[in-house]
């Protein structure tokens, strides 16, 4: 989203067209995520989750959303670390799907204007300064992913 407001700026791509395409994406993406986390069910998620050594974490927002409404969901979509174990956790423990629309439906588009707004007006130390953490989030989470592979 940053770098999608880095090219809103510089004219290359118009605000009209990526702020709904990103929408659409974040929204596909959430989506995508709470269908396979209901799939396969909470059982079977909460072994990964162990593996990973989130399973504390994965029990916590659980618990919270079986019974979170709307706005709590929204929120818990809106908190950086949160997002990823709402959407999971949501399609596992089935929170129905139209509350969980309803609740990511404003969330998503929240996060993305303020990302792609974050782009436009102050885009590149913006992007170094998060493209720094998120290098050091994908080589930990790729260190996991490594410890964890050879007990599945």
């Amino acid at each position: 989203m940053l770098g999608a407001g880095l090219l809103i700026a510089s004219g290359a791509v118009p605000f009209w067209l990526a702020m709904p395409a990103e929408f659409i994406a974040v929204l596909a993406g959430a989506l995508t995520g709470y269908a396979w986390s209901w799939a396969i069910g909470a059982g079977r998620l909460r072994q990964l989750a162990d593996r990973l050594g989130a399973g504390k974490p994965f029990d916590r927002v659980a618990e919270r959303l079986r019974e979170a409404g709307v706005l709590q969901i929204a929120g818990s979509r809106l908190v950086p670390g949160l997002r990823i174990y709402t959407t999971l956790a949501a399609g596992a423990v089935g929170v129905s799907l139209w509350r969980f629309v309803l609740g990511i439906v404003p969330a998503v588009a929240l996060w993305v204007a303020v990302f792609t707004l974050l782009g436009v007006f102050v885009g590149i130390p913006a992007e170094r300064v998060l493209g720094r953490f998120e290098a050091f989030a994908v080589r930990f989470g790729v260190v996991l992913v490594l410890l964890a592979a050879p007990t599945w």
